[in-house]
């Protein structure tokens, strides 16, 4: 259950993240991602939970990096250091974020 509701909350950020950089069919693009048979394994087995936990934090990381680009100030700046800590903490995959912000500037 705990996956689920990790896997839901993954699908609402993308959507408001993808929607946030105005790109064209959000939600269709988020439902895609949150039905697409490629979750299973990591929504139904419990030793997975990195994966899930992981995209929660990296994608938390994004909205962040979106919030201090508009705004920069201290706390979301340390806010967004400490979701992407937790995301590498979460799973290794994590270390693409600086390069996934850097092409989101380019």
């Amino acid at each position: 259950m705990v996956n689920i509701l990790l896997h839901a909350a993954n699908t609402v950020l993308l959507w408001l993240l993808l929607r946030r950089l105005q790109a064209p069919g959000a939600w269709l693009a988020a439902a895609i991602f949150g039905l697409h048979p490629v979750h299973v394994q990591s929504v139904a087995w419990i030793i997975e939970i990195k994966d899930v936990l992981s995209a929660l934090f990296y994608l938390l990381a994004f909205h962040a990096f979106l919030r201090f680009q508009a705004r920069p100030r201290l706390l979301t700046c340390a806010a967004l250091a400490a979701v992407f800590g937790c995301a590498m903490l979460s799973k290794s995959v994590a270390v693409s974020l600086p390069l996934a912000l850097g092409l989101c500037l380019w």
